[in-house]
């Protein structure tokens, strides 16, 4: 699959040293306010834009720390899930997940800390399937859409909404 990225980031994936730094942005929607955190270590604001749409009306901030996430192999005919551990220094993240009626979506980008409004990887469309925490920290189980299972044609043709086919 081809990925068209800017010049900065070709540049530094390209060279022997760099000073650019590639960072993961997370957000989690819940019916209050979205969770974002950004694996790195300091904040970071950013409209994220996409194909030179802005996901964002105004820049949001994504809270800078650590978070683990194990991606899925690219082999094999499963729908893969990747995995989060996301420290719980919050209570607002185990509040949001309890509260959830849904299963909440979850976006990711990839951007350079130097151009963050530019996005270099993504968005990654994703739900939360499941989750588990205790007092040190919160793990969830991230999937992709399954696309494979949906129903096509979407619609049915009947006598009663084509006509003309019948």
């Amino acid at each position: 699959m081809s990925r068209s990225v800017s010049s900065a980031a070709r540049s530094a994936m390209y060279a022997q040293e760099t000073e650019e730094v590639f960072v993961l942005l997370l957000e989690v929607s819940t019916a209050g306010e979205p969770i974002r955190v950004a694996l790195d270590s300091e904040n970071l604001d950013t409209k994220l834009t996409v194909d030179g749409t802005d996901t964002h009306g105004t820049a949001v901030t994504f809270a800078g720390g650590y978070f683990g996430i194990e991606l899925p192999e690219e082999a094999g005919e499963n729908i893969s899930t990747v995995r989060v551990t996301i420290d719980n220094v919050d209570r607002v993240i185990v509040a949001a997940i309890r509260s959830a009626n849904t299963p909440p979506d979850c976006n990711m980008w990839v951007v350079l800390r130097s151009s963050p409004d530019v996005v270099e990887a993504g968005p990654y469309y994703l739900t939360l399937e499941s989750a588990s925490y205790d007092a040190m920290t919160v793990t969830g189980e991230l999937a992709f859409e399954d696309v494979t299972n949906r129903r096509y044609p979407a619609h049915e043709y009947t006598p009663s909404n084509t006509p003309g086919l019948f």
